[in-house]
C-alpha cells in the first residue's frame, strides 16, 4: 500500500493557473512535511505570483497532514473562487461523529473558497469519498468523481482498495448533484474528469483491468449523462480538448513505446505526434492505477501541445511533431533525474506566452522547482527557492 499511495502521480499534485495569469497554484512536499506541525505537506496549497515576489501558504485542506489521495484544486473561470478536495471537515457516520484526524486519510469532502482565501464553503457532508472537483467552462457546475451513494458509508476503518468511482456533476452552491457515468467493471481512474470547451461533454478515464493492472480506457459522456462513448484505450495520460473541441490528445501506450496521440473527438482519425519515451522507462509501469505522463494539455492557439512526464516537459508542433521546445529541471547546472525527483508537471498560462514548470520533490531530496519560460524553453523565471533554513520562500522577493 506503501508504493502505491506514495508513488501515485497525477493524483497528489497541483499546479494550475489563476485565469488572468498573474498567479500559480501548487502543492509542496518536502522531509519537513513528514513532521505533523509542519506546512510543508502535500495538503497544503500555496499561492504564488507569476513573478515570483509573494508567496503565500492559501489553504490547508487536511489538518491532520495524512492523506491517502493527495490533493486537487481548480480556479474558477472567472477567477474568483478555488475548488478543492479536503478532509478538513468532522462528519456524521451513523449516529457517531468523526473526528478530523479519524478521517483525515479517507473521506474527502469537495469545498470552495475565494482567490483571496476567504469565504470558505463547503459543498458536500457525506460520508462517502468526494475527489478531483474540476469547474465547467461557464463555472456553473463542477465535476468530479465520487464513490457511489447506494455503498455502504465509509469510516476509517473501511478504507478499500477498489473503490469504484463514478462522475457526478452538482451546481456551483452543491445542490442538483447528477450521477454522469457508472463505475464499469473496475472503475474509473483516479484522475481528474476534463469538461469540453463548450461545455458540452466530459472527458473520462476508466481502468482498463483490475487492482493490479494501471491501463485506462478514455471516454467522453454528454453532460445529461447521455452517450458514453468509449474514444482510446490504453491511455496513459489525462486527456485535454483542443481549443475548439474538435480533437483530443493524450498519451497512449503503442507497442513497447508511449506516444502522444490526438484523435477526433469521436475517437476517429487518430494519429501519432511523436514518440514520448519507452514504455519500460515509466516509472508507473508497476503501479495501478497510477498515470505515466503527468500532464498532457493543448496550447490555447491549438498548434501545439505540452507533455511531463519523469523525464521534463516537452511542446510539440501537433502538425508536424517537431519538438519546439524542451524544459528540464536543473539544480546548480546538474540535471535532476527523476528517480531522485518528484514527477514534472506543466500547464500553459491563459494566453500561451509562457510555460509553469513544476517539480516536486521525494520526502528525502528538498530541491523544490517551479519556474516559467517561454514556449521554447527560454527565459528562465523561478518562483519559489529554499532559503538556508530549509523554508519555501519567493525565488524574487521586493527589495
Amino acid at each position: 500500500v506503501w508504493t502505491y499511495a506514495f508513488n501515485l502521480g497525477s493524483e497528489r499534485h497541483v499546479l494550475a493557473w489563476t485565469p488572468d495569469g498573474s498567479h500559480l497554484l501548487f502543492n509542496y512536499e518536502s522531509a519537513l512535511g513528514m513532521d505533523s506541525n509542519s506546512p510543508y505537506s502535500r495538503t497544503t496549497l500555496w499561492k504564488v505570483d507569476a513573478l515570483g515576489n509573494r508567496l503565500d501558504v492559501f489553504v490547508e485542506a487536511n489538518p491532520a497532514r495524512e492523506s491517502f489521495y493527495g490533493l486537487h484544486a481548480d480556479v474558477s473561470p472567472d477567477g474568483t473562487q478555488v475548488v478543492y478536495a479536503s478532509c478538513e471537515f468532522e462528519s456524521e457516520v451513523g449516529e457517531e461523529r468523526e473526528s478530523i484526524s479519524e478521517r483525515a486519510k479517507y473521506i474527502y469532502e469537495i469545498a470552495v473558497i475565494g482567490i483571496d482565501g476567504t469565504g470558505r464553503q463547503r459543498l458536500t457532508e457525506n460520508a462517502y469519498l468526494d475527489l478531483y472537483p474540476v469547474w465547467s467552462p461557464d463555472g456553473s457546475r463542477i465535476a468530479f468523481l465520487a464513490a457511489p451513494r447506494d455503498t455502504v458509508p465509509r469510516t476509517s476503518e473501511s478504507i478499500r482498495e477498489d473503490e469504484n468511482l463514478e462522475l457526478f456533476t452538482m451546481a456551483a452552491d452543491g445542490s442538483d448533484v447528477q450521477r454522469l457515468a457508472p463505475t464499469g467493471m473496475y472503475g474509473l481512474t483516479i484522475a481528474p474528469p476534463v469538461w469540453s470547451p463548450d461545455g458540452e461533454r466530459l472527458a473520462y478515464l476508466a481502468n482498463a483491468g483490475d487492482f493490479l493492472t494501471f491501463l485506462s480506457s478514455l471516454y467522453t459522456v454528454k453532460v445529461d449523462g447521455s452517450e458514453s462513448t468509449l474514444i482510446a484505450e490504453d491511455v496513459a495520460s489525462v486527456p485535454s480538448w483542443s481549443p475548439d473541441g474538435q480533437r483530443l490528445a493524450a498519451a497512449k501506450y503503442f507497442g513497447d513505446n508511449v506516444g502522444l496521440f490526438t484523435l477526433a473527438a469521436d475517437g476517429s482519425d487518430e494519429k501519432l505526434i511523436t514518440a514520448i519515451t519507452a514504455r519500460m522507462n515509466l516509472r508507473a509501469r508497476d503501479i495501478p492505477f497510477g498515470l505515466s505522463i503527468y500532464t498532457v494539455s493543448w496550447s490555447p492557439d491549438g498548434t501545439q501541445s505540452l507533455y511531463s512526464c519523469e523525464l521534463g516537459a516537452c511542446v510539440v508542433d501537433v502538425e508536424d511533431g517537431q519538438v519546439a521546445g524542451l524544459t528540464t529541471a536543473e539544480y546548480e547546472g546538474e540535471i535532476v533525474l527523476m528517480q531522485a525527483m518528484g514527477p514534472y508537471f506543466a500547464a500553459w498560462s491563459p494566453d500561451g506566452s509562457r510555460i509553469a514548470v513544476f517539480a516536486s520533490v521525494l520526502w528525502y531530496r528538498d530541491l523544490p522547482q517551479l519556474f516559467t519560460v517561454f514556449p521554447d524553453g527560454s527565459d528562465r523565471r523561478d518562483l519559489i527557492r529554499l532559503d538556508d533554513d530549509g523554508n519555501l520562500v519567493p525565488a524574487n522577493p521586493p527589495e
